[in-house]
């Protein structure tokens, strides 16, 4: 009897070690950054979006959260509406895409030491190595770390490289991701410790010869919906690429103002790259 009681007690330790009480994934007065570092040979150009839920659909008996996206914009003005729809059930977070009608597990804060989950779009699994937990704003939340591919969870916060495409990111080329913090109704409840604020929108520049250009790059009209010009101080080579790091045009300057036709590009964000010797300058325009 002393036996099974001390087994009981055991496990009621271990399991308050991990967390001290209920954190919820999907909550509506929860907003977060998450970065994105997009290589920008001989460097790259990191940039913010945040995402918070707001309102939802029941759909097949099942009530789903509708989540926004709100892109390069420091003021958290113009949020848009994302294509996927989220709901969570007994600590795992399902995400469904209305356009396939397809529902994805992305989250599962149950897991433990050498559990799995099923990540798509390669249908390989991603092993549980280490569980434990970490001090979020005062109280103890679970942790769960992966390898192959490395990733790390927090209980209520979600991936600590991708918060909505989590394990995923791994297979994302050209772009690298980071939460950046979460904040909600009560304040800040995580900050990245490599970074200071909720809001980077910087070019690091990977040689130590290179310098960035992006204060002498001048484009104008900004916004447009027709053409840009494009003021460049040297001879250089120009692309415009799109978020996911697809260059859609490429050109070399010879005139200190270069005037592009972008009035086939669809409305969005994009990036202008110009790169010319010991040189890289990268700025942003948007279509509409």
């Amino acid at each position: 009897m002393k036996k099974l009681i001390f087994i009981l007690v055991f496990l009621l330790y271990s399991s308050f070690g991990y967390s001290q009480g209920n954190f919820p994934f999907i909550q509506e007065e929860k907003i977060w950054a998450d970065i994105d570092k997009m290589l920008l040979f001989p460097g790259y150009l990191i940039t913010t979006d945040y995402y918070k839920f707001e309102g939802g659909i029941t759909m097949q008996g099942k009530y789903y959260h509708n989540m926004y996206r709100c892109s390069h914009d420091s003021t958290q003005t113009n949020w848009n509406k994302d294509p996927y729809f989220y709901r969570e059930d007994s600590n795992k977070v399902y995400r469904y895409e209305w356009l396939i009608q397809i529902e994805t597990l992305i989250y599962d804060f149950n897991l433990m030491v050498g559990d799995s989950i099923l990540f798509d779009p390669y249908y390989e699994c991603a092993y549980v190595t280490n569980v434990d937990s970490i001090m979020i704003a005062g109280v103890y939340r679970k942790r769960i770390q992966f390898e192959n591919p490395n990733d790390v969870w927090i209980e209520g916060l979600g991936s600590l490289y991708s918060t909505f495409e989590p394990l995923i990111y791994y297979y994302m080329l050209g772009t690298l991701s980071e939460l950046l913090c979460v904040n909600d109704s009560s304040g800040k409840l995580y900050q990245n410790p490599a970074y200071n604020s909720c809001w980077v929108d910087t070019l690091i520049v990977g040689t130590d010869e290179g310098i960035a250009m992006s204060s002498a790059m001048k484009i104008h009209p900004n916004p447009t919906s027709t053409h840009i010009t494009i003021e460049t101080p040297v001879e250089s080579q120009l692309s415009i690429l799109n978020l996911n790091g697809q260059e859609l045009l490429m050109q070399t300057t010879t005139e200190p103002k270069t005037i592009i036709n972008i009035s086939t590009l669809p409305n969005g964000v994009y990036f202008v790259r110009v790169t010319g010797e010991k040189i890289v300058g990268v700025g942003k325009f948007i279509k509409q």
